[in-house]
């Protein structure tokens, strides 16, 4: 890799993120590991978020503003943020309303360079309001019990059966990894799907200090099953089976990530755990499926 080429790339997907935009951009400008480029999708924001982007990036030559013609959706403008961004030793997507330690993506790319088998590597969380205000701690979710383990279905099985607030991808990732496509797949959970499968490829580290600031103003009244619009504008009528598709996300990444057979076996095994503990939701799914199918042969009838 060139001298020319930064270490890390981050990638900011936003949304009309005005509110707390600047702030999350001086908390990247503020990190004392300099070597780094940051590309900012911006998802056709209707609000100052394109204002505020290009006058960071005229004064700052390491922000790459793109902008889109229209909302393309959550999931898309993540992937397109990770597909502008220059191919690095290093990748971590960051939203508009989180903050940073100046010290963390130094630490990150420490633990990276000094330990080939870690894959991922997140800090302790501290959870914020919108203002600011320490919510509460977030480390002993997070940690999964073998995410240093060496063998992958152990982690593995943490990964899709232990709650968690999906909060890993925003830490620091190697690119080599990011090898799906799409990375972020468009339904509920995909997050989860892309945590899965890197935890399969590698250990994760969680720096043991609180260097990650997640604010929870997260939309969470919106219910589990109406988020296709909002994931993926080209697949707003679809009838989402969230369920499903994170089923099936886990078989994909344990058919293509590479590991004994012993250790897909096990990893099987997990699955089926996982179908057992989900039954309900996996039966759910189905029955809103159907009902859905029904109103529109009705529609057309």
């Amino acid at each position: 890799m060139s001298s020319s080429t930064p270490r890390i790339s981050i990638g900011l997907p936003v949304y009309n993120g005005e509110i707390y935009l600047e702030e999350k951009l001086r908390s990247i400008l503020a990190q004392t590991f300099t070597d780094y480029v940051l590309v900012i999708s911006d998802n056709a924001s209707t609000d100052r978020t394109s204002e505020i982007c290009q006058d960071y990036a005229t004064q700052d030559s390491r922000i790459r503003y793109f902008r889109n013609e229209f909302n393309l959706g959550l999931a898309p403008n993540f992937n397109r943020a990770f597909r502008l961004a220059p191919r690095t030793d290093y990748f971590g997507w960051t939203s508009c309303d989180d903050l940073v330690a100046p010290e963390f993506y130094q630490k990150c790319v420490d633990v990276l360079d000094n330990d080939p088998a870690t894959v991922l590597v997140q800090s302790w969380v501290k959870l914020i309001d919108s203002t600011g205000k320490f919510v509460a701690d977030y480390d002993s979710a997070l940690l999964f019990p073998t995410e240093r383990s060496n063998f992958p279905h152990e982690r593995f099985r943490d990964a899709i059966m232990i709650p968690h607030l999906c909060l890993d991808d925003l830490g620091l990732i190697r690119s080599n990894a990011l090898t799906m496509d799409p990375v972020y797949e468009s339904h509920f959970g995909a997050d989860r799907n892309l945590i899965a499968e890197l935890i399969l490829i590698g250990k994760f580290f969680h720096i043991p200090e609180y260097l990650f600031y997640w604010r929870d103003t997260r939309a969470r009244d919106l219910p589990f099953d109406n988020w296709s619009e909002r994931l993926d504008a080209s697949k707003a009528h679809r009838i989402p089976m969230p369920r499903w598709s994170m089923l099936f996300g886990y078989i994909r990444s344990v058919c293509r990530v590479e590991m004994t057979r012993r250790e897909q076996f096990l990893c099987y095994l997990h699955i089926t755990e996982w179908i057992f503990k989900y039954m309900r939701g996996l039966g759910k799914d189905i029955f809103k499926a159907g009902g859905a199918v029904k109103r529109r042969l009705e529609r057309y009838s």
